[in-house]
């Protein structure tokens, strides 16, 4: 029996030592992927991000548009998605 010491990252395609890597599973929990810790804190903070927009908004997915918004405000200005949804969460439901 060969037993596998690495895995791929599920974000990078990196190969990495199955010690360094963490298995994440989809909110249903039916599946699951491994992540490096970086890419596992880019996956944990986008879902974050879908979450809390679609919470505020009423949607069951972000659209294209509000991806791309928020890519360009984090490559443009260097705000990260808890900064975008901190400022969301108050326009919206403090400011109303």
């Amino acid at each position: 029996v060969v037993l596998k010491l690495t895995h791929l990252c599920a974000g990078c395609k990196e190969s990495f030592r199955k010690t360094e890597l963490v298995e994440y599973f989809s909110a249903s929990g039916k599946t699951s992927a491994w992540y490096c810790p970086k890419c596992l804190e880019e996956k944990q903070s986008r879902e974050r991000f879908s979450n809390k927009v679609c919470q505020i908004f009423g949607l069951k997915s972000p659209g294209p548009v509000i991806w791309t918004q928020r890519k360009r405000l984090q490559n443009e200005f260097g705000f990260t998605d808890d900064a975008i949804i901190d400022c969301l969460d108050y326009v919206y439901n403090v400011k109303k």
